[in-house]
C-alpha cells in the first residue's frame, strides 16, 4: 500500500522504499530510516523512508488477517460504508492539506526567492566592498613591491659601500700596521741609542774624571815646575856666585 503524497512527487517512490526494504530483510539487517536512505543512493527523508514501510508492513499484516476468514454480509456492508465514508473524507482532508501545503509551499518559495533576492543583495554588496577591498589589497601590494625593489637596492648600494668601506678600513688596518711596526723598530732603534747614549754619557763621565784627574796633576807638575823653577835659579845665582869667588881667588893667588 502506498502512502497518499501532499504537493510535489517525493524524490524516492515508494516502490524503491520497498525494495530496499526487502533487500535489507534479506541480508538480515535492520530496517531503519537511515539504512533505507543509503539503500536507496541517500536520497530523500529518513523519516518518509521508514513511514512508507512501516505502512507498508502494516498492510501486509491487515492482508494476512484476511485471508483467514471472510466477514459475514452485514458487516461486510458496514464496513464497506465506512470505508466510503472515511475514503471520502480523507479526500476532502488530503484537499484541504494539499491546498495548505501548496499555500505553505508558495509561502515557503515566496519567502526564500525573498530571503535569496536578499541574500543575493548581500552578497553582491559584499562583493563590491571585496573588490574594493582587493583594489586596496593590489594597490598596497604594488606599494610594498615597489618599497621591496627599492629597499634592495639601497640594500645592495649599501652593501657595495660597505664593501668599499670594508676595503679601505682594511687597507687601513694594514698601514697602521705597516706604521706600528716601523713605530716598533724605531723604537728599538730609540732604544738602542738609549743605550748608546747611557754609554757615551758613562765614557763622557769617565773623560771628564780623568780630564779632572789629570788637570789636577797637571796642576801639581806646574806647581813643582815652579819650585824646581826657582830652585835652579837659586842654583845658578849660587853657582855664578861661586863662580866669582873662584875667580876671585885664582886672580888673588
Amino acid at each position: 500500500m502506498s502512502e497518499t503524497q501532499i504537493g510535489r512527487t517525493p524524490e524516492v517512490s515508494d516502490e524503491t522504499i520497498i525494495r530496499a526494504g526487502n533487500a535489507l530483510l534479506q541480508q538480515e539487517r535492520r530496517v531503519t530510516g537511515f539504512a533505507l536512505r543509503k539503500a536507496v543512493g541517500n536520497k530523500g527523508d529518513a523519516g518518509r523512508l521508514l513511514r512508507v514501510w512501516q505502512v507498508h508492513l502494516n498492510a501486509q499484516d491487515r492482508e494476512q488477517g484476511a485471508d483467514g476468514s471472510d466477514l459475514p454480509s452485514e458487516l461486510s456492508e458496514a464496513l464497506s460504508s465506512v470505508n466510503q465514508k472515511l475514503t471520502h473524507e480523507l479526500q476532502s482532508i488530503v484537499q484541504r492539506l494539499n491546498g495548505i501545503a501548496i499555500q505553505t509551499a508558495e509561502s515557503r518559495v515566496a519567502s526564500a526567492v525573498n530571503q535569496a533576492n536578499e541574500r543575493e543583495r548581500v552578497a553582491e554588496a559584499e562583493v563590491r566592498d571585496a573588490m574594493k577591498r582587493i583594489d586596496e589589497l593590489e594597490a598596497q601590494l604594488a606599494s610594498l613591491s615597489q618599497a621591496h625593489t627599492e629597499f634592495v637596492d639601497k640594500l645592495q648600494q649599501r652593501e657595495q659601500e660597505n664593501q668599499k668601506v670594508a676595503e679601505q678600513l682594511e687597507s687601513s688596518v694594514n698601514a697602521l700596521n705597516d706604521t706600528l711596526r716601523q713605530l716598533h723598530e724605531t723604537q728599538r732603534q730609540h732604544d738602542l741609542l738609549t743605550q748608546q747614549n747611557d754609554a757615551l754619557e758613562t765614557g763622557l763621565n769617565n773623560v771628564q774624571k780623568q780630564y779632572s784627574d789629570l788637570k789636577a796633576d797637571f796642576a801639581a807638575k806646574e806647581k813643582e815646575l815652579e819650585m824646581l823653577t826657582i830652585q835652579l835659579e837659586v842654583v845658578s845665582e849660587e853657582k855664578a856666585r861661586l863662580l866669582d869667588d873662584l875667580v876671585n881667588l885664582a886672580a888673588a893667588s
